[in-house]
């Protein structure tokens, strides 16, 4: 009751109230933060996070517990946790786009950020130099150097770092060079940093525009009939990062069921079918893929060894967190068998969806398999009377399908 008592009253006085918050921070809103500290030399700290950013989770467990750190920042100012996905304006008034990032205030001016894990030592050592002004000189990049693992940590720091214009001249040169000094990186350009290239270009115009020249390169590579087939994985993969998946999509309006353009879409189609789904065309996702009860199987496969590897957690991560980290490659099978059941649905290929489910099923029986894929399903308006039966054996093995049920048969009455 005491715990209620003080949230309503952290409310009413401009705070977040927040039962698990580490004892550094404040349930202060930024705007009560500044407030706090106005016409003083006092510091306002915020740490930029999520829900599901599993280093803030770590240092929220230890860093931001420890005893010296706490003390720190009570002497020092005020500390304040902003969820950016809770607080988007905040967010990008800062321009974060990595967490945890920690953003130092003076009389309302930035003077220091960091982003990254640290521990409490590291994080002390941080504080300090940032309030004294004696702050570290930021990332600088080595021109010279062919250690591309090191050139691109260096780029994100930079565009974490508010350095958006050498983060943009360091990235395009890490795209156009990487794969010549390390070949093995190609799945790292195209995964995490084209991520990171995609942030920067949402929120950094210049660039936006030299992310598009070379998006524009690799497309006057393809008119002038290059044989090779990693310029047009390059191409899809640019068109993503400069937002214009309707020229990806233009494309594969092109070539589908071509027989001589399959090896060019199948290199791509785990990024063309996320588009596909987001674009309403899941009738598509069967021309993806042809051969659907191979993909369940290696989707499994990739599933049981990412769950393998996730088997063995640090034990500072609460039991919730465990759960949620070891239920994540699984979560990834359930969201694929569900687009390739319903897309083969949508595409009237009624009896070849029921084999992807049976497959699936098969090698996963999870009642949360079945409610995953029957829930995509009902979403996506392609509701079958079949579906039923198979949420009534997903009952039995204890899944709670009530709501799920009626949905169902709400979408089956429409139908009619």
């Amino acid at each position: 009751m005491l715990r209620v008592l003080s949230c309503v009253l952290a409310v009413w006085l401009g705070a977040v109230c927040r039962a698990d918050l580490p004892p550094a921070f404040s349930d202060l809103t930024l705007e009560a933060a500044a407030k706090q500290v106005e016409g003083t030399d006092k510091l306002v700290l915020i740490k930029f996070t999520a829900d599901w950013c599993m280093p803030c989770k770590a240092m929220d467990q230890t860093t931001w517990r420890d005893e010296k750190v706490v003390a720190w920042v009570k002497e020092h100012g005020v500390a304040i946790q902003v969820d950016v996905d809770k607080e988007p304006k905040v967010s990008q008034k800062y321009q974060v786009s990595a967490m945890p990032t920690m953003v130092m205030l003076r009389g309302g001016n930035e003077i220091a950020r960091k982003t990254g894990y640290m521990d409490a030592a590291r994080t002390m050592q941080w504080m300090e130099g940032a309030a004294s002004g004696k702050g570290e000189e930021g990332p600088k990049v080595d021109k010279e150097s062919r250690d591309m693992q090191a050139r691109f940590r260096t780029a994100r720091e930079l565009s974490m770092s508010g350095k958006p214009d050498e983060a943009t001249e360091e990235f395009a040169w890490l795209w156009e060079h990487m794969l010549e000094f390390e070949p093995a990186m190609v799945g790292v350009r195209g995964s995490f940093m084209a991520g990171d290239m995609q942030k920067l270009a949402a929120r950094h115009a210049p660039a936006k525009a030299a992310f598009t020249k070379l998006r524009d390169a690799a497309a006057e590579k393809l008119k002038q009939g290059t044989p090779d087939s990693e310029v047009r994985d390059d191409w899809v993969v640019l068109n993503e990062i400069i937002g214009d998946e309707d020229a990806t999509l233009a494309w594969f309006d092109s070539v589908k069921g071509k027989p001589d353009d399959a090896k060019a879409v199948d290199r791509v189609s785990f990024r063309l079918v996320w588009l596909l789904v987001a674009r309403e065309r899941l009738a598509d996702v069967a021309l993806l893929f042809p051969y659907p009860l191979e993909e369940v199987r290696s989707d499994y496969a990739m599933s049981a060894e990412m769950a393998k590897r996730q088997s063995k957690l640090p034990d500072f991560l609460d039991e919730q967190t465990k759960q949620s980290i070891l239920d994540q490659p699984w979560e990834a099978f359930r969201e694929k068998v569900a687009v390739l059941y319903t897309g083969y649905l949508a595409a009237g290929k009624d009896e070849i969806a029921g084999q992807i489910l049976g497959e699936a099923r098969k090698l996963y029986d999870k009642p949360r398999l079945v409610t995953g894929v029957i829930g995509f399903v009902v979403e996506k308006g392609q509701a079958r009377p079949a579906m039923l039966a198979i949420l009534d054996e997903a009952e039995k093995a204890g899944a709670d399908v009530k709501e799920l049920r009626a949905q169902l048969e709400a979408a089956l009455a429409e139908k009619k």
